[in-house]
């Protein structure tokens, strides 16, 4: 490969790695495991979340110390949080449980 095509190709692949890191469904770089799915419940008080996710299980978590946002870019709180949301969370699992790091509402359920 000669040094202009391996210089256009370097800042291609630059150039979308800059755009996957801007893309907001990324998951947490510091989550072993990632989750979507819909909001079950949420207990901001005990810092409690559930999910159903995409096979119909459900899940629960522990995301108490959890970062909230919402696609938008908006920072949110787990009260803000509903039943119906479609969220995605990255967590880690620990010995208390999954352990969430950050949650991302995709969309907010559709209010009556």
């Amino acid at each position: 490969m000669n040094i202009p095509a391996a210089v256009t190709l370097a800042l291609l692949l630059g150039s979308g790695a800059a755009w996957a890191r801007e893309q907001k469904q990324l998951p947490h770089p510091g989550a072993s495991r990632h989750r979507e799915g819909i909001v079950l419940s949420v207990d901001a008080a005990a810092g409690r979340l559930s999910l159903k996710d995409e096979d119909g299980r459900v899940r629960r978590f522990r995301a108490g110390k959890a970062r909230v946002e919402a696609v938008e870019g908006k920072v949110l709180s787990l009260a803000d949080l509903a039943v119906g949301d479609s969220i995605a969370v990255s967590y880690n699992r620990t010995i208390r449980g999954k352990d969430v790091i950050e949650v991302l509402r995709l969309k907010p359920a559709a209010r009556r």
